[in-house]
């Protein structure tokens, strides 16, 4: 979850937020009502890290620019809450979805659909700073007849959406494929350039397309855009504390999950270490007992376990292997690889759920479980130190009642359901 400090430094005291948490489709549900506890921690960190007022949030929608979810209550929101009062601009951090959602919006009921087939795509990418500039498309305003054929349209396809769901569940407690569980739906388009007003004589429509010989290109100074409010993608705010700069494109592309996360869970005793491949490292520094860590991570970052002093030996040891996966194992690649900086982080366990997050940067998180009311210390290191942080309470705060038993002679635990399905 990566939200950009100095949101409130570029904004009007009452300018309105629509709080958008993208990527919903990589997270795994933990519990029934995991989409509103979901909610509640975006908000509560939002607030938290940008002092921005509560008051300013307008709307809390979650979405996958990817898959469509929540794409098109996201589009009923704006067109019933915002409607044409001004112009909208998609900010915040790097590699959060941005320019996908702008791409995802661009082929919906938010484009005027004169502008579809003119405006520019943003390029999307796993590398930070891809948008360098400003890209814009043209509102729809939403009319009552224009909101009447779009609420009809949706109604329509309420049934659809409902078997789907209902196919989607009975698919993955059959296969226990997660694919299956992942969040999804379809993001549609009422209106087509036929179904504009003076088809005939717009410059636009399809039949005008087909006899030009050069790409139109979209001239706001036409009346059809000319009073238009518009849609702005913005180039991504770089945090200090993200590591994403640190890594090369391959390395990028084995850090960020791309596919739902199947959480990992490992018990961890006092005098113990937890490395995440290369990026970040966990010292169980003090406690009574032994600690849960439910890792949410690529699967592509393999876990090494040792005792805490021979952790430094075993880390510098194995930059020099394979085994980290991430840094490259390649002399000029770990001549330029940043040395791990550490905080100690305190956790007191709750029954019968994680007790807090550890966030290790863009890397993901370590969800910590100890015994009810055991206060631990620990010592959490990523590159530079960069991106450490508490989160309380957890986001997936019940993914651990959901592992199975711990596989013998091992300090992992078998994945169980993995997942919290519905009914």
């Amino acid at each position: 979850m990566r939200i950009w400090p100095g949101l409130k430094s570029i904004m009007h005291p009452f300018t309105p937020i629509f709080l958008v948490g993208n990527k919903i489709d990589l997270l795994p549900r933990d519990q029934t009502n995991f989409l509103d506890h979901v909610k509640q921690v975006l908000v509560d960190t939002v607030i938290d890290v940008t002092s921005v007022k509560k008051e300013n949030i307008t709307h809390v929608q979650l979405t996958s620019a990817i898959t469509g979810y929540g794409v098109e209550q996201l589009i009923n929101k704006l067109q019933s809450k915002w409607q044409h009062k001004g112009d909208v601009y998609l900010i915040g951090c790097t590699n959060v979805g941005k320019s996908s959602l702008f791409n995802a919006l661009i082929n919906s009921d938010y484009c005027k659909v004169q502008a579809i087939d003119l405006v520019q795509r943003a390029t999307v990418s796993a590398w930070p700073g891809t948008t360098l500039n400003l890209l814009k498309f043209p509102i729809l305003n939403p009319t009552g007849k224009k909101l009447s054929l779009r609420a009809e349209r949706l109604k329509g396809e309420r049934f659809y959406r409902m078997e789907l769901s209902k196919y989607r569940d009975y698919q993955f407690k059959r296969t226990g494929n997660l694919k299956f569980a992942m969040f999804e739906d379809h993001v549609g388009r009422t209106y087509t350039v036929n179904s504009v007003k003076n088809e005939e004589s717009d410059p636009f429509s399809e039949k005008s397309h087909t006899v030009m010989l050069k790409k139109p290109v979209l001239d706001e100074s036409r009346p059809e855009f000319e009073s238009s409010r518009w849609c702005y993608d913005t180039p991504g705010a770089m945090q200090a504390d993200q590591i994403l700069d640190l890594l090369t494109t391959d390395e990028l592309s084995l850090t960020l999950p791309q596919h739902i996360i199947s959480p990992r869970t490992f018990k961890l005793d006092p005098k113990q270490t937890m490395f995440v491949a290369g990026i970040g490292r966990l010292d169980y520094l003090e406690g009574e007992y032994f600690i849960r860590c439910t890792l949410f991570t690529s699967t592509e970052l393999p876990v090494t376990m040792c005792y805490t002093t021979d952790a430094d030996e075993v880390y510098e040891r194995l930059l020099e292997t394979e085994a980290f996966v991430v840094p490259k194992n390649d002399p000029e690649r770990l001549r330029v690889w940043p040395k791990l900086g550490s905080k100690e982080i305190r956790v007191t366990g709750i029954r019968r759920e994680s007790g807090a997050d550890v966030v290790l940067s863009s890397a993901g998180w370590v969800a910590i479980t100890p015994q009810a009311k055991d206060n631990v210390l620990l010592r959490v290191w990523t590159p530079q130190a960069r991106g450490i942080h508490l989160r309380c309470p957890a986001l997936l705060k019940k993914s651990v009642l959901l592992c199975g038993a711990r596989i013998r002679g091992t300090p992992l635990y078998s994945p169980g359901i993995q997942v919290k399905m519905s009914g």
